[in-house]
């Protein structure tokens, strides 16, 4: 089984989307990871629909930052498990039977510096 995790920094732009699904291809990628998609849940619907993805479960933007997305082929099951603005959990099970756990998360670090003196 091969799988991507890639901060993609917002798939409005049209090249990253053809990397995007140029590895699909190439690499016969079965499950993708996305952060930071900068997309709805219904643009990921449409995301997916244009990567002829089997299934996906994705995660909305927080205003115009954030979003993640789980795409997975054919022949791949995914159970959801959990999920929130930073992480999407699932149990995987791939073509060969073979069952694992994945987690994918982002994190924005955000840190408050008031400078003193």
């Amino acid at each position: 089984m091969t799988i991507l995790c890639w901060n993609v920094r917002g798939l409005g732009n049209p090249r990253t989307f053809r990397a995007l699904r140029y590895l699909l291809i190439d690499k016969k990628l079965d499950v993708i990871f996305l952060s930071e998609t900068k997309k709805t849940i219904q643009q990921m619907v449409g995301v997916s629909a244009q990567l002829e993805a089997m299934g996906h479960f994705s995660v909305s933007r927080n205003g115009c930052a954030g979003g993640l997305a789980l795409l997975w082929q054919h022949g791949v099951k995914v159970s959801i498990r959990s999920f929130s603005s930073g992480h999407i959990d699932a149990m995987i099970e791939g073509v060969a039977q073979t069952c694992f756990h994945f987690t994918g998360f982002y994190i924005v670090w955000q840190t408050d510096i008031r400078v003193h003196g």
